[in-house]
């Protein structure tokens, strides 16, 4: 968050020699190489290291003197390091540290590659978890295969955004070794990642907690999400969004039926394949439901299923039935104020305006843990009653998107007023309705809003 900074960090490893974990993602630069080094130099006994978005300032040097001092090293998180930790990096920690378990070098910018991949795999036969997303392909088939093979006990695997270059032959090789899997994340592989492999998953990793498959259009459908639905009674998030109507009501059925400890359900955009049918079941079955996206099912999901959820989930923390084209209203939201106290993440945006005021005021009222409220493209029907309730009701609030909603001056002012833990606020397209009077009432309030 930019307040803590290298002198910190320096200070905390010259007073705490006993230092097992430090994380310094997210310090907006100001933390680089000299404090790893004074920390890898005073603090040999460090098993845990997040560097991530440290906005290129921790480099293979910072890594590479971790590696050589902080030989228990066991989880090291270097995910979007903007290029500047590279396969030097990772392979002096895989040579140095054969206890590491936990290893993210996602979004690495293509410089983490199979190279130093295959050499963790070959040193560091404990490894539990990893993620590779969005390593511009230079992670394939080759470097996942091999940790498959000299990691039995690997657990999350996230292989998402691949670039088609992880396929159905390491995630089955991933089935073969890796009966323990719990974790599995192969969204927007290209469509390289197939019902066989998935398949293969369901039927050896009987473990199986997590799935998501977003993206993967066509080739992942019913017929292996039902399998893991019978084989993976454990299961609790599931991703199958944006699967262009490959995975329908008939799997979502099966998963209701089978797992019921479901906590986490994405169905956005699937090409109104996914309905109330199932929503429904889902609802019955899996009362500990948390997390619930049906966006972009315009005509599929309704007030009927949605009511369903209330009724029965009462633990339910997000919820998004944004794109639903007047098919969601006051109804149904109302339904959910009034059974999940709990909400947290509301999104309603593009609800034709069955969305209003009345829904939104009884959320406010029913719901104080609010942090995310998106009600733009409301058809103007969400206007100052609605959001001042919400401010005025629901102090933790984050995040507000009142774009092209009925709000003006009066609602941004509200929001001023009695949310301090604003981060963005959304009033573009207000047509007038919110000037810069209430803007600068706000950025007084709330200057890192």
């Amino acid at each position: 968050n930019g307040t803590v900074t290298g002198a910190a960090v320096k200070a905390v490893a010259q007073h705490c020699p006993q230092l097992r974990c430090l994380d310094v993602s997210r310090t907006e630069g100001k933390v680089g190489d000299a404090a790893l080094a004074a920390v890898a130099q005073k603090c040999v006994h460090l098993e845990v290291l997040n560097v991530s978005g440290t906005k290129g300032k921790v480099t293979d040097a910072g890594i590479k003197a971790v590696a050589q001092r902080c030989a228990q090293l066991q989880r090291l998180d270097v995910s979007e390091t903007e290029g500047k930790v590279t396969d030097v990096g990772i392979t002096a920690i895989a040579q140095l540290c054969s206890h590491l378990q936990n290893l993210d070098v996602s979004r690495t910018y293509g410089k983490v590659t199979d190279a130093a991949v295959l050499v963790v795999a070959k040193r560091c036969p404990q490894l539990t978890q990893l993620n590779v997303s969005g390593t511009k392909g230079k992670v394939t088939d080759s470097a996942v295969t091999a940790v498959a093979q000299l990691c039995p006990q690997l657990q999350h695997l996230n292989v998402s955004e691949t670039e088609g270059k992880v396929s159905d032959s390491a995630v089955t090789a991933i089935a073969l070794h890796c009966t323990r899997l719990i974790h599995l994340d192969v969204s927007w592989t290209a469509d390289k990642v197939t019902d066989a492999a998935v398949t293969a998953v369901a039927q050896r990793c009987a473990l199986l907690q997590h799935l998501s498959i977003s993206g993967v259009a066509r080739s992942i459908t019913d017929t292996s999400i039902t399998s893991v639905a019978q084989h993976c009674p454990q299961l609790r998030h599931l991703d199958v969004s944006h699967t262009d109507g490959s995975v329908t009501d008939v799997a979502v059925t099966a998963v209701a039926r089978h797992c019921p400890q479901l906590r986490h359900l994405n169905v956005s955009t699937t090409e109104d394949k996914v309905t109330d049918r199932s929503i429904a079941q889902v609802a019955q079955s899996c009362t500990h439901l948390q997390h619930l996206d049906v966006s972009g099912n315009a005509r599929a999901v309704t007030d009927a299923s949605i009511i369903a959820i209330a009724r029965h989930c009462l633990q339910l923390r997000h919820l998004d039935v944004s794109w639903t084209k007047g098919n969601v209203t006051d109804a149904g939201i109302t339904a959910i104020a009034e059974r999940c106290p709990q909400l947290q993440h509301l999104n309603v945006s593009t609800t034709e305006g069955g969305v209003t005021d009345a829904s939104i005021i009884a959320i406010s009222n029913r719901c104080p843990l609010l942090r995310h409220l998106d009600v733009s493209w409301t058809k103007g029907k969400v206007k100052d009653l609605g959001i001042t309730a919400v401010a005025q009701h629901c102090p933790q609030l984050r995040y507000a998107n009142l774009r092209r909603s009925g709000a003006t001056d009066e609602a941004v002012k509200a929001i001023a007023q009695h949310c301090p833990l604003l981060q963005h606020l959304d009033v573009s397209d207000a047509r007038g309705k919110v000037t810069n009077a209430s803007i600068s009432v706000l950025k007084r309030a709330v200057p890192d809003v």
